[in-house]
């Protein structure tokens, strides 16, 4: 039989997200049964807890279910990560039924009590299991709305919970509160039928060994095959992650001691805002209400019992429907507005209440029962602002700001938080209300309103974000304060991390052959497994088959990232329509080819104007601006000089760089820049693609270094310069050309393919490892830095053998490049970083940066001349395809030994061409113009 009755994809995610939702309806029912059990006759009678002497005593056993809750938070940190999420909410289910029997049957305060605490151990362990379940096992876009329809259900078992208790208020004897209790058998019921035969979540699998499983399951989640490569790479990812915790992550007793470990995964500070959402929640008040309505209605408003349940059960429906509104907005707005806004909406209601109360208690005030129906109104417009804001957010957020390694930990922990805060508000609320009267009201008026700077300050946004990528946001963002971070606090996923996981696909799909190759063997060899309950160790690929139950993670990475067979790959058919692309023109070696092209190149320009100005005749004038758009309002370009400054002019408008209104203006001693940016504005065919940045890709080169160059001058430098080192510096502690393939590591089982051997078993030369060749490629690039650029330092390789975590470079050689890059002029930088982020390394932007821009190298004179690199060697200068060559050198090797697989993929790299060609253009010099950038030349 298919695993999960054969649901997959979107169904599969449904029925996870129905048992967790079952889980916290029955968290919501259980919550707000006992307010309603409080206040029956019958009830009190029996448990003898009638009276105002035993007001106390009601408010202990109320609270005590939330000490029970505490305690069950806490063994999650243990229990739930031992056993999995799934066992975890059966061994919380089981434990919450014994609790329930105990209540139903209880006819002594002492048996009560002990039922309340054993149901609040399984629902705190519950609790603290599923939300970290369904958010393991769902996808970016839809893990917030999933988690806040589940605390939306919470709310709806909050108000069943009510009109049950409602509808048995007119029933006499124990049927009036021992039915109610009862009910919860219907939740546990559902439980107990859908979370057997569900998934595990996979990232817990991963953290266990088990890779195998998760892959499989990860599919099964997104309806594909174990070999696609989005499936690779999420699992990729969540390996990587749980490597990162494991080599960095904090012990429990490194926590206890105040330690935070050494790797930037900011374990304590991410546990304090997991647990700070929650204990929020519950210094906003609402359990004040909550467990308590009736109570306040009946003791502060001045209800008669019925219509009290009446308007609590009715309230309870206005905050089942408000909180609907989450739903759509959790994603769009973020979790930090919906907290802080919700949180000012509460703020005000119970400073209204506040004001109403204390005339309603005035004595002898005229309309003391006018204003008492008036502060209902805003009892039900602070639960409006509760449910869309501060009912989910909190117990999803925990399960997102964690660490795959904490994740259950800080769940715990968070929940635990909830529920002794929850207890502390339960515990003094009918105390509260007795003594201070409307004066009560004060403390959650001034909770609410210290949240919303505390939000602002300090809690970074997750909306929108793999929880990979919110690892990401700590190791790169050591700061407490995150307010002044726009990718912490943006609602949409910051564009990085989204361009770094679409390359990881790319590369996935197109050149790692072996990865879904040895995944689907993987999941071949699982089935078998699964059917037969053995497998014989050794049949080939004994490699495989020993990794296919538990094995170390560091392993099974290992053999993705590096594992291969020397097969090439079936190349898919070509189904694009149209023929195929022309093949690139290589450079001109010489003086005369470049002449011709040039020639070539006028010609083709001056064909274009001609079309263009046909075109222009035949059309008819356009009558609106979106026409206008859609023609050029430029008919020749032209480049003008000062005594200071090149600028460009279509027509008689001077260009203007993107985002801004200063005419760009291009220095004397960078005259072919002037020139290459008016031919980029010259091929352009409408004013609207004069809007897309990608089209004008100098133009607004020239702009970033203009930006730079102004913030420099100005009194009060801006941020751009320090913004840019840092990142390259990031960049260098991962410099593509210093990360080498490990040594030994086969490619295949031939030994032909081990390093160390010059021929194949047939005596032919084999092909260079790819390692060999990084290192060939990087020694002379490395050689010319450490010579000419940064004397004295040493840069060595960015990957140790065994580890796939990169380890930063000396801390001395750190503090020279810094300080040679934070020395650069404003063009050199700005091509320094359009080179490294298009090439993703430092060394290799830095080398071609100091090759085409003047005074960066230590000068070597022959003869009293000074000669390039290349010249001195006769040979060509360090450009645009050695370092693209460089940049591209695993790609280069890979589709070389397997062939290229038709994908998205820029194989032969152009676009990274047209990146580094860019930067050649912005850091040259004239040798004809004196003076320097900025500087009037006389």
């Amino acid at each position: 039989m298919a695993p999960y009755f054969g649901l997959t994809g979107g169904w599969l995610t449904f029925w996870v997200s129905v048992a967790c939702a079952t889980d916290m309806t029955l968290f919501g029912y259980d919550q707000g049964v006992f307010g309603g059990v409080i206040v029956t006759p019958d009830f009190l009678n029996t448990l003898n807890l009638a009276g105002t002497e035993h007001t106390s005593l009601v408010g202990t056993v109320t609270a005590l279910y939330d000490v029970g809750c505490f305690f069950g938070a806490v063994a999650a940190i243990t229990i739930g990560e031992r056993l999995g999420r799934k066992k975890a909410i059966l061994v919380g289910t089981t434990v919450m039924s014994i609790g329930a029997i105990l209540q139903i049957s209880a006819f002594s305060t002492g048996q009560m009590i002990a039922g309340r605490v054993i149901a609040g151990l399984g629902n705190g362990l519950n609790t603290s299991t599923a939300p970290v379940w369904q958010a393991e096992t769902s996808k970016a876009n839809w893990r917030g709305k999933l988690v806040v329809i589940e605390m939306i259900l919470n709310i709806a078992g909050f108000s069943l919970s009510n009109w049950v208790t409602f509808g048995f208020s007119y029933a006499n004897g124990p049927v009036s509160w021992r039915l109610p209790l009862a009910l919860q058998f219907l939740f546990i019921i559902i439980l107990y039928a859908t979370v057997p035969w569900l998934p595990e979540s996979p990232r817990w699998l991963i953290a266990h060994g088990e890779v195998e499983r998760a892959d499989q399951i990860i599919a099964d989640l997104e309806a594909t095959t174990v070999d696609d490569p989005y499936v690779i790479t999420e699992s990729k990812e969540i390996q990587w992650a749980v490597q990162y915790e494991k080599e960095n992550g904090v012990s429990w007793s490194q926590l206890l001691r105040g330690k935070s470990g050494q790797g930037n995964t900011g374990t304590i500070r991410r546990l304090v805002l997991g647990a700070g959402t929650q204990a929020m929640q519950q210094l906003a008040g609402i359990n004040v209400t909550s467990y308590y309505l009736p109570t306040v209605l009946i003791t502060s408003v001045g209800l008669d019992n019925k219509l009290a349940r009446l308007l609590a059960a009715c309230n309870s429906v206005s905050y089942l429907l408000f909180s609907l509104i989450a739903i759509p907005n959790v994603e769009r707005w973020g979790r930090r507005r919906l907290m802080m806004y919700a949180a000012a909406g509460q703020s005000f209601c119970y400073l209204v209440i506040t004001i109403l109360l204390r005339f309603n208690e005035l004595p002898g005030y005229a309309h003391n029962k006018e204003v008492a129906s008036g502060s209902i109104a805003f009892f039900f417009l602070y639960y409006v602002f509760f449910g869309i804001g501060w009912q989910g957010v909190p117990w999803l957020y925990p399960t997102e700001i964690n660490s795959l390694s904490m994740r259950t930990k800080g769940a715990a922990i968070g929940t635990a938080a909830n529920w002794a805060f929850n207890f502390m508000v339960v515990e003094i609320t009918p105390i509260g209300i007795q003594t201070l009267q409307w004066r009560f009201y004060i403390i959650w008026t001034v909770f609410n309103a210290s949240f919303v700077p505390i939000v602002y300050l300090f809690y970074p946004e997750t909306s929108d974000r793999t929880l990979e990528d919110i690892d990401r946001v700590f190791r790169d963002n050591p700061h407490i304060l995150v307010y002044k971070d726009k990718d912490a606090i943006s609602s949409r996923r910051p564009l990085a991390y989204a361009e770094h996981y679409e390359a990881e696909v790319r590369r996935n799909s197109s050149v790692v052959t072996a990865d879904a190759q040895a995944a689907a063997y993987r999941a071949k060899v699982l089935e078998k497994v699964n059917v037969e309950g053995s497998y014989d160790h050794d049949e080939k690929h004994s490699a495989l088959n020993r990794s296919t139950l538990r094995v170390p993670s560091c392993a099974i990475i290992f053999r993705d990232l590096h594992t291969s067979i020397p097969h090439p790959a079936t190349a898919l058919p070509l189904t694009s329509a149209g023929p195929p692309p022309s093949a690139p023109i290589p450079s001109a070696s010489h003086h005369d080819e470049r002449i011709s092209r040039r020639k070539r190149q006028s010609e083709l320009l001056k064909r274009g104007q001609d079309l263009r100005a046909s075109q222009a005749q035949a059309r008819a004038q356009p009558k609106s601006a979106t026409n206008l758009l859609k023609r050029r309002f430029w008919k020749d370009v032209s480049v003008q000089s000062t005594s200071t400054r090149h600028t460009i002019h279509l027509d008689t408008r001077p260009v203007r760089p993107p985002n801004s209104k200063t005419p760009l203006s291009i220095p004397l001693s960078r005259p072919h820049l002037a020139t290459a940016i008016a031919l980029e504005w010259d091929l352009l065919t409408s004013a609207q693609q004069a809007l897309k940045q990608h089209l004008i890709p100098l133009t607004s080169l020239a702009g970033r270094a203009l930006d730079i160059e102004m913030q420099d001058r100005s009194e009060a430098p801006g941020t751009a310069r320090a913004e840019i080192v840092n990142m390259l510096m990031r960049h260098f502690d991962t410099d593509t050309l210093l990360c080498w393939a490990p040594t030994g590591m086969a490619y295949g089982p031939q030994a032909a393919m081990l390093e160390g051997e010059t021929t194949t078993t047939v005596g032919k030369p084999r092909a260079p490892t790819l390692r060999e060749l990084q290192i060939s490629t990087a020694r002379p690039i490395v050689s010319f830095l450490t010579e000419r650029v940064w004397p004295g330092v040493e840069i060595g390789p960015v990957l140790e053998d065994g580890s796939i975590v990169a380890r930063a470079q000396a801390e001395g050689t750190r503090e020279v490049v810094r300080g040679w890059i934070g020395g650069l002029g404003a063009w050199e930088l700005a091509g320094l970083e359009r080179a490294v982020l298009a090439g993703k390394s430092l060394c290799v932007g830095a080398r071609l940066v100091c090759e085409w821009a003047k005074g960066l190298v230590v000068e070597e004179a022959v003869g009293g001349v000074r000669e390039t690199q290349g010249e001195k060697k006769g040979e060509r200068r360090f450009g645009v395809e050695e370092a693209a060559a460089a940049c591209s050198l695993e790609v280069a090797w890979q589709t070389g030994m397997w062939g290229e697989v038709e994908d998205s993929h820029d194989v032969q790299k152009e676009d990274l061409k047209r990146q580094l060609g860019s930067v050649v253009l912005i850091v040259s010099q004239s040798e004809d113009e004196g003076g320097r950038d900025g500087v009037e030349v006389e």
